[in-house]
């Protein structure tokens, strides 16, 4: 579990385009055989295919031909490929240090909007995540528990007392008994926001179906039985396309291999990369997230570039949390090429 994977579908999907049908069968792949790359032909790249995984948490290495040319040795390095297999890398290599113009952007992180948009929205809630949708999260973060019935609803923390007019135990109250509640602390007053109820994942997913938006959804229940209820929330939806599962519990993860294999996990967690040697530090990681083929969604602080360097040669993306107006630090982590950015402040 700790050695990257590296999957060879030039082969499997001869075709130049493929369909998103075919990619996403690409994903259900990669995360059922512990891949951490895909291996694509530089043909199948072109249409935006690299991006399309990027996005899913799958990254590619594409497969360029032996006698690529000037122009098609900068669309390669711009496709959105976390690598190129070449025979040519020293003229890669020259085009992308010295012949790109100067921090030329070939992947845009994730714009992950925490829990929507709690700057400006009640967390949590349709109405502030659409807001943050509109405001340019390409990615909204939510959390999920499992009431007494069984269904699964978006709360952060397993009490309601923080964010609602009323104090409930999540996983001990019925569905009915948390839908009376506001989800409105900090807007009573406000005319748009006041009257927000608490949703369900299937009130997420209705919201967000056919938008240009992904979901990640975090499972903050400890109940195993969570894993196969968000799956058939997914699945009634038709919705594996724009959501990905997240989660700080071990015990998740492994539910998450053993029921909903095909879908993509990040494992939440303290930073890992604090020490000298980025090398040494993400060897550690994977010891830990390659036992669930997991990305790293780490705490902010202590990271760098020689960090992100690390992961991605390894073909692992990292999603670091939590960025809260501090603008120079969010710039930082957005120059260096993190994998996706959450942050409470999505228009920035």
């Amino acid at each position: 579990p700790q050695v990257s994977g590296v999957i060879d579908y030039t082969e499997i999907y001869p075709d130049v385009f493929l369909s998103d049908e075919q990619r996403l069968d690409i994903r259900r792949s990669m995360k059922i055989h512990n891949g951490t790359v895909a291996l694509l032909k530089m043909t199948q790249c072109m249409d935006g295919t690299a991006k399309y995984l990027y996005d899913r948490q799958v990254n590619v290495w594409i497969v360029s031909d032996n006698d690529l040319q000037e122009r098609a040795q900068y669309n390669a390095l711009l496709s959105g490929a976390i690598g190129v297999v070449s025979d040519r890398t020293d003229e890669l290599l020259d085009i992308a240090c010295n012949k790109l113009p100067k921090n030329t952007l070939t992947r845009a992180p994730l714009n992950i909007g925490h829990r929507g948009i709690p700057a400006n929205a009640p967390e949590n809630t349709v109405e502030g995540s659409l807001f943050a949708y509109e405001q340019g999260a390409n990615v909204i973060e939510l959390d999920v528990y499992l009431t007494k019935d069984n269904e699964v609803v978006v709360m952060h923390d397993g009490t309601t007392g923080r964010t609602c007019n009323k104090d409930l135990n999540v996983e001990a109250s019925t569905l009915a008994q948390l839908k009376e509640l506001y989800v409105n602390k900090g807007y009573e007053n406000n005319s748009k926001y006041k009257n927000c109820r608490i949703p369900t994942l299937n009130e997420y997913l209705e919201a967000f179906k056919g938008k240009d938006c992904q979901l990640f959804i975090e499972i903050k229940s400890g109940k195993p039985a969570i894993v196969k209820a968000v799956k058939a929330c997914v699945d009634a939806y038709d919705m594996y396309d724009q959501c990905s599962v997240i989660t700080f519990n071990e015990g998740i993860m492994a539910a998450m291999r053993k029921d909903y294999p095909e879908m993509s996990v990040g494992a939440l967690c303290s930073g890992y990369m604090a020490g000298l040697d980025p090398e040494e530090d993400f060897r550690a990681a994977m010891t830990f997230i390659g036992k669930y083929n997991a990305t790293l969604n780490p705490s902010a602080g202590g990271y760098e570039a020689s960090d992100l360097r690390a992961a991605l040669q390894r073909g692992i993306s990292i999603y670091p949390w939590t960025f809260r107006g501090n603008l120079d630090t969010y710039k930082n982590y957005f120059m260096w090429g993190f994998s996706g950015l959450t942050g409470d402040n999505a228009n920035v």
